[in-house]
């Protein structure tokens, strides 16, 4: 499996970035606290459906937004597919808890189909 995009809404220190990944090596350089470890946290997420830094899902969310998004496009051996995850705060509508949605080709799966 290769990732060629990713993109981020409202993910940790992330408005709105969208990330090209090379086919051969791509090398995420940055100054301390640039959000290297966000891009990171991001790729694990969609590849594990959970994060390996946030205790709750909603930590994830930029502060002062209610939603965020993460998107992974890439290629396997079935052929290209679109990841996306998304994950609400739990103030949207009067929610009382965060919710985590889960896509792939944007079909609704759970965390485990996800996976």
């Amino acid at each position: 499996m290769q990732l060629t995009n990713l993109s981020l809404q409202n993910f940790r220190t992330y408005r709105k970035e969208n990330i090209v990944f090379s086919p051969a090596t791509t090398l995420i350089v940055g100054e301390n606290t640039a959000g290297k470890t966000n891009i990171l946290e991001a790729i694990s997420l969609c590849s594990v459906g959970k994060s390996f830094r946030a205790k709750r899902d909603s930590d994830v969310v930029l502060w002062g937004s209610d939603i965020g998004r993460i998107k992974v496009k890439g290629t396997s051996a079935q052929g290209e597919f679109l990841l996306e995850l998304v994950v609400t705060t739990g103030s949207i509508n009067g929610q009382k808890a965060p919710i985590k949605k889960y896509l792939v080709n944007t079909i609704p799966r759970r965390q485990i189909d996800f996976i």
